[in-house]
């Protein structure tokens, strides 16, 4: 078990020159937003943070609704955070405000992965199920009760800019 601890390290001689108390429980997940301003952190502890990655500064803490919030990701343009957890839940966050934008149920662990399309009018979660849903960032879904099968093995990238027809590969 970790120590909840976000450590920053010199590039140039991998010195640490600062460390943070981050959550109460272990750090799951770790991302910059795009243009490097602020760096979103969740963890075993329900909750998903974000920071000033410069002086480790809070900014805000974003209770995910669930036990952990197992992964985060910025969009490509930064203007929205996605949380995912084990409970099933995506959730779309402001991250100038903090504040919850709405929550996707995803009905399946989105553990494993979060991505937007290069265009962020897409966002893909995945889990351990071996499934990815498709989502338009306005909140609604583009594929209604489609899910791709796939065996998820590693971290998950969106590649298309919207939402297109998919095949009968459906549940």
């Amino acid at each position: 078990m970790g120590t909840g601890l976000i450590r920053r390290f010199d590039s140039r001689t991998g010195e640490e020159n600062a460390r943070w108390p981050a959550h109460e429980g272990s750090l799951a997940t770790l991302t910059f937003s795009p243009d490097g301003r602020l760096l979103a952190s969740g963890a075993g502890d329900g909750s998903a943070k974000l920071w000033e990655p410069g002086t480790g500064r809070l900014l805000y803490t974003m209770d995910v609704g669930a036990r952990t919030a197992l992964i985060v990701a910025f969009s490509p343009d930064g203007q929205l955070l996605a949380t995912g957890s084990s409970q099933g839940q995506v959730r779309l966050w402001d991250p100038e405000k903090g504040r919850e934008l709405r929550t996707l149920e995803a009905r399946m662990n989105a553990r494993d992965g979060i991505a937007f399309s290069p265009g962020v009018r897409l966002l893909a979660s995945g889990g351990g199920q071996g499934a990815i849903k498709l989502w338009g960032t306005e909140g609604r879904s583009c594929f209604p009760s489609r899910v791709i099968e796939t065996q998820l093995t590693g971290s998950l990238s969106v590649r298309m800019g919207s939402c297109w027809p998919v095949p009968a590969m459906t549940r």
